[in-house]
């Protein structure tokens, strides 16, 4: 019995030993993390309660530029016996800043919130919320809200010129409208194309919005263009890699406005055995005399449907593909034989 209970207390105190050293070699602790007191509900007062009172916890700026700055102060009243504690807030956006006047309020005494919103960069209505924590033990979190109709001084929709998706000999046109919203004037003073090598291949037209077709449009823009913009054939094939750069009368400064789509063949192939996609080459290899051969390939338009194609069998007697759409190149084979390499 004292033989067992040598080796477990040996055991214990080596299972120890090993922790503390992991623990100094590595700074490992077991120390449970603690929250901060900000992000916690405020405890209640022991004495007489506190009650946290306030007017219209939500103010609307209504429309405002998203370069602007909204600044609104609400007022907090205690209107409890107790004293009201408050906390640090926590806001639901970077945009928004709020700063408490005092922490503390005495009975029938007032406390100032002033909330600072910056919504660079936002567009349409929005929203946000800065949120309180106090020691009312009915309200304990306060949650105050701006909110307003945020507007850009001008803006692309939509953001760029949306080709999809266009075939190398397909003629495809697409528009975009530059609006206005604090200027009404909007005009357009000149372009320049990124990538001059693909000027030829594009075209680009513009035309004044009318009133009717602004009305339409939520928010109401005061001025508008309608960009129009022509892919021609002959677009390299892959991403269509080009920007356009506006001078207009909204600002100094060039509005760019990027190109997207990719630019496909009508038709492209995927072969089952030996197949080149870039040369368009199916290889079959060598073909002996007196047998026959056979392979597959399959063709995607742009609808991205497969239009699946069988080769004919190549033997003795074919020396040439006879499929439509087809070109057949003749070639050598082993032991005297013949066999056709099809090019796409």
């Amino acid at each position: 019995m004292r033989i067992g209970f040598v080796v477990l207390l040996a055991i214990v105190l080596g299972l120890a030993v090993s922790m503390a050293s992991a623990i100094a070699e590595f700074g490992y602790s077991q120390t449970t993390p603690t929250l901060a007191v900000s992000a916690l509900p405020l405890s209640p007062n022991i004495g007489p309660a506190s009650r946290v009172v306030i007017k219209d916890a939500v103010h609307h700026f209504g429309e405002m530029y998203n370069s602007d700055v909204g600044r609104h102060t609400f007022i907090l009243r205690n209107a409890g016996p107790g004293t009201l504690k408050l906390g640090q807030g926590l806001a639901s956006c970077a945009c928004t800043i709020a700063n408490v006047s005092r922490q503390e309020i005495p009975p029938g005494e007032s406390a100032e919130v002033a909330v600072e919103w910056r919504p660079v960069g936002a567009f349409g209505e929005l929203k946000k919320t800065y949120t309180i924590p106090t020691n009312d033990p009915n309200r304990q979190s306060l949650v105050l809200s701006v909110e307003g109709m945020v507007l850009s001084e001008w803006r692309m929709d939509p953001p760029f010129l949306n080709f999809q998706e266009v075939g190398v000999s397909e003629t495809k046109e697409v528009t975009a409208n530059l609006l206005a919203y604090r200027s009404d004037k909007c005009e357009i003073t000149g372009h320049t194309w990124e990538n001059s090598k693909l000027a030829d291949k594009l075209g680009f037209a513009y035309q004044a919005m009318s009133a009717e077709e602004l009305a339409k449009l939520k928010p109401t823009p005061k001025a508008g263009v309608r960009l129009k913009c022509v892919a021609r054939p002959g677009l390299p094939v892959g991403p269509l890699m080009q920007r356009l750069s506006l001078n207009t009368t909204l600002q100094k400064e060039p509005i760019p406005v990027p190109l997207a789509g990719d630019v496909s063949e009508e038709v492209s192939f995927i072969g089952y055995n030996k197949f080149d996609p870039k040369k368009r080459l199916l290889d079959l290899g060598t073909v002996v005399r007196g047998t026959a051969k056979e392979s597959r390939i399959a063709g995607y338009r742009e609808t991205r449907q497969s239009v699946g194609r069988r080769f004919p069998r190549i033997g003795p007697d074919h020396h040439r593909d006879d499929a439509p759409g087809l070109q057949g190149v003749e070639g050598s084979g082993a032991n005297g034989g013949r066999g056709e390499v099809v090019k796409c």
